[in-house]
This record gives structure tokens, sequence and C-alpha cells, in this order.
């Protein structure tokens, strides 16, 4: 996330900072949401560890756009 947001991290907002992740095109957090023997956790402990500065946490949702009822609600983290 440093390359994305620079080592400087997020600034200049008031109150909670939450960086949203739709993950409707990332395969791997699709195909383990799919079968219930696996798991997202390990992805968002990972992803909640690398926040930039400035960042409180994570909403992890899904939305292809595909329809009006696309929209997958999935996860908060909050550091």
């Amino acid at each position: 996330m440093s390359d994305k947001f620079g080592a400087d991290g997020v600034t200049g907002f008031n109150g909670k900072v939450l960086l949203a992740v739709n993950y409707a095109a990332f395969d791997v957090l699709l195909i383990n949401e799919a079968f219930p023997i696996f798991s997202n956790e390990g992805v968002y402990d990972e992803m909640s560890k690398a926040l930039p500065d400035g960042v409180d946490g994570l909403v992890f949702f899904r939305d292809d756009f595909s329809g009006a009822k696309s929209f997958h609600f999935d996860k908060l983290i909050l550091a």
C-alpha cells in the first residue's frame, strides 16, 4: 500500500478514515468466499497490518456493478 499512498500515508481528513476494498476482481478472495472450507481471514489480517498512516480500518465489499442488487458487504476491520 505504500506504493499507492506514499511514505506519508493519508493526510488531511478528520474523523475515521476507512479504506474501501472492492474485491470483485480478486480471484483469491472470491474463491475463498465461495467454498465454506476456505477463509479470507488471513488475507484480511495481512492487509490490516499494511494500513498506511492515517487510515483507521478497511471495508471489504464486492460489487461488479452488474445490476441494482450486485453490492455485497463483507467485512469491516478497525485497526
